[in-house]
């Protein structure tokens, strides 16, 4: 377990407890997420009894796992998530028309009946999932434009995260209770959207369109005319400016140690995340011993699709064997949750 300078002091006055979490934070990664199912199980339990409000924040698949939390039955919506995401299935190379779609079938295995319902009117889940707006040439269709409006982004960002306001708008799709003013302002010129019935899908389905890998989701209902993808673009991590109570803490399993603010800065080794911003959260995630016990060594990620090109079948069962001995994870993490003695690491 990590923890920012506050959180550190609240863990070390009484332990950690759920009732100290306000907000809970997926982050992006993709195929990454499969080593914090497990996590998300237990999660599960112990927020079954949940009564006071608990903000979700989501980027991309972190959007699709905080959905699945939603469920009328979260327990076997994530159960859902997993087993569709894991069983992904292309003959060839994919298009990004071919993948979308595989995506829309992944999104309807988890959502149950009365699913999108519950997930808008939850008691006292509030969510919000973040995707991107692009500017000029990258709200094109062409495959050429977007790749070059990618390139343009990523020697921007090199200069400035703020720079990437020419060529993204964030914007924020909430349930309508949601606080908006939870999440303070930063660099980003952000949008604010409520979900509704008309919108929950698309805005699902833009947070985790990843550029070039899945089409844009264009028009969404409610929101500004154009083309909308993945939020990790501008919050891969997550560092936001939560509006918190200093006895008020961000949860957020995490498949590393660390933050990366944006999509574009993970081959930034100088791109930090703002430490005043780290104050109140606290990570969960699996150390480098652990990860090293894995298939391969390491945490499953997208080029996975790579690595086993027509051979879907290895890949699933890789995937399978990591979701499997991340159940130690999660038992680790129900031992902390029971009181057992916290080993609290500094984040900043």
């Amino acid at each position: 377990m990590l923890a920012g300078r506050k959180a550190r002091v609240l863990l070390a006055d009484g332990g950690f407890s759920m009732d100290r979490v306000k907000v809970l934070a997926g982050a992006s990664g993709g195929p990454k997420w499969l080593v914090l199912s497990q996590i998300d199980r237990v999660l599960c339990a112990l927020l079954s009894d949940r009564q006071q409000p608990l903000f979700g924040i989501g980027s991309s698949i972190g959007s699709w796992r905080l959905a699945a939390h939603a469920m009328p039955d979260p327990l076997a919506g994530v159960e859902a998530l997993e087993y569709a995401y894991i069983h992904q299935r292309y003959d060839e190379r994919p298009s990004a028309v071919e993948v979308s779609e595989v995506a829309r079938g992944m999104m309807t295995s988890f959502m149950q009946p009365s699913g999108a319902e519950h997930l808008l009117n939850h008691p006292w889940l509030q969510l919000a999932f973040i995707a991107v707006r692009s500017r000029g040439p990258g709200a094109a269709q062409s495959r050429v434009l977007q790749l070059l409006h990618l390139l343009g982004a990523a020697v921007a960002n090199a200069a400035s995260r703020r720079a990437l306001n020419a060529l993204f708008e964030r914007a924020v799709f909430s349930t309508s209770r949601f606080q908006r003013e939870l999440i303070g302002r930063d660099v980003f010129h952000t949008a604010h959207y409520h979900l509704t019935p008309a919108n929950l899908n698309q805005a699902l389905l833009a947070s985790g369109s990843i550029p070039l890998v899945l089409e844009s989701v264009r028009d969404i209902p409610g929101a500004a005319a154009g083309a909308y993808s993945d939020g990790g673009i501008t919050d891969y991590h997550l560092n936001l400016n939560y509006a918190l109570g200093d006895d008020e803490v961000v949860l957020m399993p995490h498949f590393y140690p660390h933050i990366t603010p944006g999509w574009f800065d993970k081959a930034l080794k100088y791109r930090k995340p703002n430490p005043a911003w780290l104050d109140n959260l606290v990570i969960v995630a699996p150390d480098a011993g652990f990860v090293e016990s894995l298939p391969g060594g390491y945490i499953p990620d997208r080029k996975d699709f790579e690595r086993f090109f027509q051979r879907d079948d290895a890949r699933i069962a890789q995937w399978h064997e990591v979701t499997k001995r991340s159940e130690a994870l999660a038992e680790q993490f129900e031992r902390l949750m029971q009181g057992e003695k916290l080993t609290v690491e500094a984040l900043n």
